[in-house]
């Protein structure tokens, strides 16, 4: 990727408010190109310089500068040491975690509702999860994506044995249903369903360890105990 000369220049930022023209789905569709593609921050630099980023994202608020891009890189090298490049997250750290400035992009880019999800899970006022519970309830590539653009904001390395468990885990579901708990004898209703929450919580603590055999005498347990809803 060269510089671009002065006359080129001049051009795109005199026909960069045309941008505000296009679909959302163009404009989405060339910026996916870019975030992910080869020489991304001199590329994404050279659009801030010469105004054509303003008119492709939403501006920037705050303290944040349209032309810092320390989040991004910060990004980039956890990804060369963990992983393939992430869009949304790339997009993330791009937006500086501003969940407005994600929602606009969201809103224009008409983005599925699947990928909303996986943008807005990584604004800055989404509350971390332990590991176990982002596997559990978000899945491998959220729970990585949340890892490294946490890391990256922290300026610290992404912890490689969780990277690890990421990449291996392999997706669980509570070994129990409400229906084990009427045939332990619990009446029908909410009840039924504030056990099962409490054992989840029990079992994914325990790293998905405990057997059906050991999930069920856990429930009756919480049963004679005297289960306090």
């Amino acid at each position: 990727l060269r510089d671009w000369d002065a006359a080129t220049a001049r051009a795109l930022e005199a026909q960069a408010p045309g941008l505000l023209e296009l679909s959302g789905e163009r404009v989405r569709q060339e910026i996916g190109k870019i975030i992910v593609g080869p020489q991304v921050l001199r590329t994404i630099r050279q659009m801030a310089q010469h105004g054509v980023l303003q008119h492709a994202l939403p501006p920037a608020r705050h303290r944040f500068r349209m032309d810092d891009f320390s989040l991004l890189e910060r990004l980039m090298i956890l990804e060369d040491l963990h992983d393939e490049p992430g869009l949304w997250r790339r997009i993330a750290a791009l937006l500086h975690r501003d969940k407005e400035r994600m929602v606009e992009l969201a809103n224009r880019f008409k983005i599925a509702n699947r990928d909303r999800e996986a943008l807005l899970r990584l604004a800055s006022d989404v509350p971390a999860r332990t590991l176990n519970w982002s596997l559990y309830l978000d899945g491998q590539e959220a729970a990585l994506d949340r890892l490294l653009i946490d890391a990256a904001d922290m300026n610290a390395p992404a912890s490689a044995e969780h990277v690890r468990r990421i990449l291996t885990f392999t997706p669980v579901t509570l070994p129990v249903t409400g229906q084990d708990a009427l045939d332990l004898g619990i009446s029908p209703g909410p009840i039924v369903g504030q056990l099962i929450k409490r054992l989840e919580a029990w079992w994914v603590e325990r790293d998905f360890q405990p057997s059906r055999e050991e999930c069920l005498w856990e429930l009756s347990h919480m049963i004679q105990a005297g289960f306090d809803a």
